[in-house]
């Protein structure tokens, strides 16, 4: 009998239908997302209040980066389509710098008009709680900035197709791209300055909230553009391609990778 019940029971194991490493990753991808959401919920909620401050800081900055790739490639994509398709690579490298002088123009003009600089109609920028305008600002600068970042990312990126394919000329558009970023953001300091002071002659609070928070976000620009542009060099360095403006290399060459 118990023999029976042995054979009976390894027959049973061998039909038991054994998971697929796809069922096991899919589980294991489940239960992490359970665990990272159970997680998130506690840090944000968490008795420290630094704590949960900085995890919504964090969280907030998160969006701001997919918020701003999604603008930015939507935008992108129309220039792409209706101007830049089929063109040669140094038309596409004008345009792309057009694109960015658009982008760094709106972010001086959006944070002008949250901030009451340049006043609108249909726009209170909130004089009588400043608190409100100043999170209101800190929050379009954290987006537009982000979304310009990517258009001088696309900018520099493009430029350096058309340099000579070798590590040198690849690595130098690294610092051309920080000298020329910030030499256009002095220049639009100093124009800022001249607005500040235009009329009254001093700065007032909404004045000078709108220049410090610009100068801020100008060098996260300038961030963005330089250490792109140098892991693109890095790239080009290991493994002998230099990678386009979107950081992707050919098929045939992400086959060959080990």
């Amino acid at each position: 009998v118990a023999v029976a019940a042995a054979g009976v029971g390894a027959a049973r194991a061998e039909e038991t239908p054994k998971a697929s490493d796809l069922n096991v990753g899919i589980s294991v991808m489940l239960l992490g997302s359970i665990g990272f959401m159970m997680a998130l919920f506690e840090l944000t909620h968490c008795y420290r209040a630094k704590m949960a401050k900085y995890t919504w800081k964090s969280i907030s900055a998160t969006i701001s980066i997919f918020s701003a790739v999604l603008i930015f490639q939507g935008a992108n994509g129309i220039v792409e389509a209706y101007i830049t398709e089929g063109a040669p690579l140094w038309v596409q490298f004008l345009v792309s710098v057009v694109h960015l002088l658009l982008w760094f123009v709106g972010l001086q003009l959006d944070l002008a008009v949250i901030t009451g600089v340049v006043k609108v109609p249909c726009f209170d920028p909130r004089f009588d709680d400043l608190e409100i305008m100043e999170s209101r600002l800190k929050t379009f600068a954290i987006l537009m900035g982000h979304t310009t970042g990517f258009a001088a990312i696309n900018c520099f990126a493009t430029f350096q197709q058309l340099v000579p394919r070798n590590f040198l000329t690849t690595f130098l558009v690294a610092p051309l791209a920080w000298l020329l970023l910030y030499s256009f953001g002095r220049v639009t300091d100093s124009v800022r300055e001249r607005v500040a002071l235009l009329g009254d002659n001093e700065k007032t609070k909404n004045e000078e909230m709108w220049d410090e928070e610009i100068e801020e976000t100008e060098d996260d620009v300038i961030g963005l553009a330089v250490s792109f542009c140098f892991v693109q060099s890095v790239r080009f360095l290991v493994g002998g391609t230099l990678p386009n403006p979107e950081g992707e290399e050919p098929d045939e060459v992400m086959v060959s990778h080990s």
